[in-house]
């Protein structure tokens, strides 16, 4: 991080994937880390509405969700999931992901009715976007 700076946006990316691979081994604190830095140096490059955003605050709700950070992990999945589904389709593999990491916080709240919902937009075709 010394060649480019701290604060230089193209560390958002491989930050993202860092918090990831450390969310995939249950390193959630080092996760969280990783992936706040993400999000806020891709607020900066993109604005709060752009995809690479979003997906970024999905990663962040799922690392929150295994944390069992629920209240904190619930708006960042909920818009990661609509700003993505709204751009690319509910059939794209991005807004399959998004949605499925907000599926898993509401079967882990016990909303089986929200998570229903959105296991049955997810089943819709790009016609009923």
């Amino acid at each position: 991080m010394k060649i480019l700076g701290e604060n230089n946006p193209e560390l958002g990316r491989p930050l993202q994937n860092l918090g990831v691979v450390f969310t995939e081994q249950r390193r959630f604190a080092e996760a969280e880390e990783h992936l706040r830095k993400a999000v806020s140096m891709k607020m900066l490059q993109f604005g709060p509405n752009h995809w690479e955003v979003a997906t970024t605050k999905s990663y962040l709700g799922a690392c929150l969700t295994g944390q069992k950070k629920y209240k904190e992990a619930e708006p960042l999945l909920v818009a990661g999931y609509s700003i993505i589904k709204d751009g690319f389709g509910v059939q794209h593999p991005r807004t399959q992901r998004t949605g499925l990491n907000l599926i898993a916080l509401y079967e882990v709240l016990g909303r089986k009715d929200r998570a229903d919902a959105i296991k049955a937009d997810l089943e819709k075709t790009d016609g009923g976007k």
